[in-house]
């Protein structure tokens, strides 16, 4: 546990491209890939931008059902 949580840190080093964000239909919620890391991807709630955003390995968002 203590390694895969620091392998999640480490997705918070990577900048994220604004322009790449996308809606999920029927939501409030919104994706993009993390540049330069292979099946990992940031997630923010639009209707609350202040919340922040996550950053997850696929597997991880896939475990909760979210397709990817």
């Amino acid at each position: 546990m203590v390694n895969d949580r620091h392998k999640i840190n480490d997705l918070y080093a990577h900048d994220l491209d604004e322009d790449l964000f996308a809606e999920v239909d029927g939501t409030t919620l919104a994706y993009a890939p993390i540049p330069d890391v292979e099946d990992a991807y940031a997630v923010r709630d639009m209707s609350n931008i202040d919340a922040g955003t996550i950053r997850q390995p696929g597997t991880a968002l896939r475990k909760l059902g979210v397709v990817l």
